[in-house]
């Protein structure tokens, strides 16, 4: 189920958006942590999914971490993962 992939992808960011302080980050440096490789079918799937139902949003074109897609994450997804 995707739910099994993309909540702990989404806590794992989460937590390391915490440590970091920033407000944006590259969700694909979380995947290995939870058993996910970036740019695989689960993976993107994991990501279609969060972003579909609000819990992250793109942080715009221009912003990139070494050529990775670089996320916010929403209140919406700060409170599923809260939850």
């Amino acid at each position: 189920m995707l739910g099994d992939f993309a909540r702990p992808l989404l806590q794992r960011a989460y937590e390391r958006q915490q440590r970091s302080g920033l407000d944006m980050l590259p969700l694909a440096d979380a995947a290995p942590a939870v058993g996910l490789q970036p740019n695989t079918e689960d993976f993107d799937a994991a990501m279609e999914l969060l972003e579909r139902e609000g819990y992250i949003e793109d942080a715009g074109p221009y912003v990139n971490v070494a050529r990775r897609q670089v996320y916010r994450i929403t209140p919406k997804g700060k409170a599923w993962i809260e939850d």
